[in-house]
């Protein structure tokens, strides 16, 4: 093919050609910069989201670990309640032991009407009735056998009397059981 086209048409033809290169290569750039933005913005767009879910889920954390905070702080107040409780029951008297043991030293004939402890002092008083007045001093002499009782005073309602005997006896405990 034979190209006899004056040397004007083909600067011409030329620089449309060139143009059109420039006008190609421009729209593609452009393309490319619009998809380029295109992918940038939903990168965006995605980072917002998973900011705002790492948001959300701090804030759920933060919730939750308040929640346990809370319940830590109810269990020591739990803890220390049964420690306070424990310490208590450690720490008690068992006044029935010592009358088991009281019991043991009265003398057939005596019968107890009250018994009372005083924990402050560790003093104990023992009131009741007795047929005979011997028994009294019977239970007496008993009680001041034992080492744990100190300090044993015995009173008697009517000291004349030798039957059917109204009495009281109050002892110092040495050390608890």
């Amino acid at each position: 093919m034979i190209n006899l086209l004056p040397p004007l048409e083909k600067a011409k033809r030329r620089q449309e050609m060139t143009l059109k290169i420039v006008w190609n290569i421009g729209i593609v750039l452009f393309a490319s910069f619009i998809a380029f933005m295109f992918m940038i913005l939903s990168v965006k767009f995605y980072l917002d989201n998973q900011i705002i879910i790492q948001k959300a889920l701090i804030d759920y954390e933060k919730e939750r670990s308040t929640q346990v905070q809370e319940l830590k702080g109810r269990v020591n107040n739990i803890n220390n309640t049964l420690n306070e409780l424990n310490i208590f029951y450690e720490d008690q008297f068992l006044s029935t032991e010592l009358l088991e043991q009281i019991e043991t030293y009265i003398p057939g004939g005596i019968y107890l009407d009250t018994y009372l402890y005083q924990s402050k002092q560790s003093l104990v008083s023992i009131s009741g009735y007795s047929n005979k007045v011997e028994t009294v001093y019977q239970l007496r002499e008993n009680l001041r056998e034992v080492e744990l009782f100190n300090d044993i005073q015995l009173t008697i309602s009517d000291w004349l009397q030798t039957e059917a005997i109204n009495f009281r006896v109050t002892f110092n405990l040495d050390n608890e059981l």
